[in-house]
């Protein structure tokens, strides 16, 4: 594989490059920090958004590093060179793209039915999704065995997409009532007040991965 910029991206990856030279100066920074900010460069001005789109063991093999190296240099551009634009779009773009996913590689529904679970390789990402875990619904990611197999309860989840997509408690029920085609539900989130948390008491067992998925791209306005 190859990453190629040309035209206007690659007149904004030189001038970004030589900006950061000029305002750090010429060998200031570390080895390390020059590498993963010319990869961030790469990432973002190519064709191939290689760092998004690719696993991190399909990125070491391509970039010939351990995963782990490629873990830490991308929560290092997380941490050092986003935008804080980039930042607060990154968990909102994990949630699409998880969406999107063949079951396989996406969502599941665990086995106590009350959990859903999903792989996060970027840490970057489990950490934004841990801290809005605390402050949203004062719960915390479950790692079981696994640092990247993580899973959620449900209600929490569908927490989670709420506050990402910007929806207040009436909209965001209106979607998933959509997606439940249930009428016993719908009339039931006519009552004013009803969180979300309150509104599903009763109703979570018939949150399906199929049905998580569709909320996703209804309160993102994904198609396809």
């Amino acid at each position: 594989m190859s990453v190629t910029i040309k035209g206007k991206p690659a007149e904004e990856f030189a001038s970004a490059l030589w900006n950061k030279i000029a305002d750090t100066g010429f060998n200031t920074l570390s080895k390390n920090d020059i590498y993963d900010y010319i990869l961030y460069l790469f990432n973002k001005y190519g064709d191939v958004h290689f760092l998004d789109e690719k696993s991190n063991y399909e990125n070491a093999v391509l970039l010939r590093v351990t995963e782990t190296k490629i873990k830490n240099s991308k929560l290092n551009i997380a941490l050092k060179y986003k935008t804080s634009e980039e930042k607060q779009n990154a968990l909102p773009l994990f949630l699409q793209k998880l969406s999107q996913k063949p079951k396989r590689g996406g969502i599941w529904l665990n086995k106590d039915e009350i959990h859903f679970g999903f792989v996060v390789e970027d840490l970057q990402v489990r950490m934004e999704l841990e801290n809005l875990l605390k402050t949203q619904t004062g719960t915390t990611l479950d790692y079981s065995f696994n640092s990247e197999k993580v899973s959620i309860e449900k209600v929490c989840f569908l927490e989670l997409i709420k506050t990402l997509s910007g929806r207040q408690d009436g909209a965001f029920l209106e979607i998933l009532s959509k997606q439940l085609n249930n009428d016993e539900f719908s009339n039931a989130i006519k009552t004013k007040g009803l969180t979300v948390a309150s509104a599903l008491e009763g109703y979570l067992k018939a949150i399906t991965v199929d049905i998580l998925t569709n909320v996703i791209k209804a309160a993102f306005h994904i198609t396809g």
